[in-house]
């Protein structure tokens, strides 16, 4: 049976060696800082993508109150608690594909007119 080990430093104020392995990830930190380096230019993608996903729950939220249905009862029909649906209103927690789906058809709406209002907005 292995061991995690975790290396302490003799002084708290020396920064960890550049190449230090990661016990628990398996990654070495080098490779860490080379993949942080690249990701700023995915959040000017993430922008446009994040308000096409607002609108979306946006329209999700629209239809279950037209459809005169309460986070409980919505929750209850996809098998999930209130704080789950309140979670997903709230951009606290967001859904995949196939939860959207899901979600929009327990509602009683279309998806995809959803998305497409979304996406035109």
């Amino acid at each position: 049976m292995s061991m995690l080990r975790f290396s302490a430093h003799v002084n708290a104020s020396d920064p960890p060696p550049c190449n230090q392995q990661y016990p628990i990830w398996g990654i070495r930190e080098s490779v860490l800082l080379k993949a942080s380096a690249f990701s700023n230019w995915r959040s000017n993608l993430f922008s446009f993508h994040a308000m096409v996903y607002g609108r979306m729950i946006d329209g999700l939220i629209a239809a279950r109150k037209v459809a005169n249905i309460t986070q409980v009862e919505l929750g209850q029909r996809i098998g999930q608690r209130q704080t789950f649906v309140s979670k997903v209103e709230l951009g606290e927690r967001r859904l995949d594909a196939a939860e959207f789906v899901k979600v929009s058809r327990a509602i009683g709406a279309d998806p995809f007119d959803i998305m497409r209002k979304a996406e035109l907005d």
